[in-house]
């Protein structure tokens, strides 16, 4: 394999790739590209490719597909030999850029171009199609104006973030450097000072190490918040930290019930622990004595504490696995907390047996596949690196914050037939406000895709939204029909179709999109 590194600058030969949808969307999708021409060639289109507007299938939550770029021979020899060429996929929030794999991040792993396939190749699924860099032009879909995207939250501090509580958890435990603890440190209070703080996200921390858990911070907003982390000494007794970090989330005084709950754990170890309890702030783990938060009920104590208090063992890993499961069910424990994990350890198998390794494998795979609440959870980072550790971290919470209804609305989009129209669709939609004036797309609301049926007429409008909650009337022939959604239960995607009604025949027709006019809910 030959690796290209993502985060070289882009020379003038590396042009910047577009992937756009071919054609047999719904069941299968498959994403091929086109790239624009070197200074010393003619651009380079592979045959067949056909732009498509990226319609509701394509933006699927389960949807899983590969990239592959067949490489010509004007774009091998002009390009690969320079730079590696940026490849992305446009849709949604923003366009995610494609090169060699990242060892900062579990999320980019998987990222190479196989110098006997001549094929860039990339497994991707929607959630790291959104997670991308935001570029600074993006490919106009037919049918769909083209604009600029939003910058990630890494660009500046998050202005708000719906409703957020957060404990960091914090391994200060022997296997840390001094000069590590001191860049965790500065990461975390990094990470705390990109915070919103309006209200909308509270922050608490707590260490573990050297055989406890301790100096706790209740949650607080983040701009009276500062973090020392204390000098590492001792053991990493993970499972208890999960547990109590998850309690705090939910029972100190400022938690509040309405918040997204996310616990985030940096470490840079696996879980190995002597103490069969540990308690702070008035929390005690285990919770309970049930086998939910230890390997044997009854006992209400953990059942694998290592006396071996220097490795990680396969019990330990599989107890700590079962409080973090417990922790992220919403029928377990107080509710559907979110765990991510940082992990800045120096080598993936830090104090493993063997038995811990064939059943794990490595620590930045335990913590993605075990503890966090999912791979795109998951960061693996040098901790020398503080400020991917904080722009992982910001990008993470830029997926799970909102933004309260802009004063912008009400906005409508209105479908505008053009004569100089391409593809399926026979125009596109113009944005005008209250009083009816064009303007511009406002933060937290960008149309993605349009779908028009054989008349180019539009039939379904698909829009990403970072709103808490947004209302919409849409006008189809006569008739209009009006909903109220949460974005964050459809994946930040609301698609809005026209409106089917029965002619006098009785034969279903289905009435194109003529507007659609969004508002804030009424409170």
């Amino acid at each position: 394999m030959a690796n290209f590194s993502g985060t070289r600058p882009v020379s003038r030969h590396a042009r910047l790739v577009h992937v756009v949808h071919s054609t047999g969307v719904a069941e299968s999708p498959s994403l091929t590209a086109f790239a624009r021409g070197t200074p010393a060639t003619p651009a380079f289109r592979p045959p067949a490719i056909q732009p498509y507007v990226l319609n509701k299938a394509g933006l699927r939550s389960d949807f899983v597909g590969r990239i592959e770029l067949p490489v010509s021979d004007p774009w091998r020899r002009d390009i690969i030999p320079n730079r590696a060429p940026r490849v992305a996929v446009c849709g949604k929030r923003a366009a995610y850029p494609f090169a060699e794999p990242r060892t900062t991040s579990a999320l980019h792993r998987d990222r190479t171009m196989s110098t006997e396939t001549d094929r860039y190749t990339s497994s991707i699924n929607r959630r790291t199609i959104l997670r991308g860099a935001a570029l600074t032009s993006v490919v106009g879909f037919v049918g769909v104006p083209a604009f600029s995207t939003r910058a990630l939250a890494t660009d500046g501090i998050l202005d708000t973030c719906g409703t957020l509580d957060v404990v960091c958890a914090i391994d200060t435990s022997g296997s840390l450097s001094g000069s590590e603890v001191a860049n965790l440190e500065a990461g975390i209070n990094a990470f705390i000072d990109e915070l919103p703080t309006d209200g909308s996200v509270l922050v608490g921390t707590v260490e573990f190490g050297n055989n406890g858990v301790r100096n706790k911070n209740d949650l607080q907003n983040p701009n009276g918040l500062t973090v020392s982390v204390s000098s590492p000494r001792g053991n990493t007794p993970m499972a208890g930290v999960i547990d109590l970090a998850d309690q705090a989330v939910y029972g100190d005084s400022a938690a509040r019930s309405d918040a997204v709950k996310l616990v985030v754990l940096f470490t840079d170890g696996g879980p190995n622990y002597t103490n069969t309890t540990y308690s702070v702030g008035g929390y005690t783990a285990p919770r309970d004595a049930s086998s939910d938060w230890s390997a044997a009920s009854g006992n209400g104590t953990y059942d694998n504490a290592d006396t071996a208090s220097a490795t990680v063992s396969e019990g330990e890993m599989a107890e700590t696995a079962l409080v973090a499961a417990s922790v992220k069910s919403p029928s377990v424990g107080d509710g559907d907390t979110l765990i991510a994990t940082v992990y800045v350890g120096d080598s993936d198998t830090e104090a493993m047996t063997s038995g811990a390794i064939t059943q794990y494998t490595d620590l930045p795979t335990y913590m993605a596949d075990r503890i966090a609440s999912g791979p795109e959870f998951a960061i693996d980072v040098d901790v020398a690196n503080v400020q991917r550790l904080v722009d992982d971290l910001v990008a993470i919470l830029d997926d799970l914050c909102c933004a309260p209804c802009p004063a912008a609305f009400p906005l409508k989009y209105e479908w505008v037939e053009t004569d100089d129209a391409e593809g399926d669709c026979a125009g596109e939609f113009v944005v005008y406000d209250a009083d009816d004036r064009v303007v511009p797309e406002v933060d937290g609301l960008r149309l993605v895709s349009v779908t028009c049926d054989e008349d180019g007429e539009p039939q379904e409008a698909c829009f990403e939204t970072t709103l808490c909650e947004l209302s919409y009337v849409v006008k189809a022939g006569r008739d209009t029909e009006s909903d109220t959604v949460t974005p964050a239960d459809t994946d930040g995607v609301v698609c809005v179709s026209g409106i089917e009604l029965a002619n006098p025949r009785g034969k279903v027709v289905s009435h194109a999109i003529s507007n659609v006019v969004f508002t804030c809910p009424e409170a």
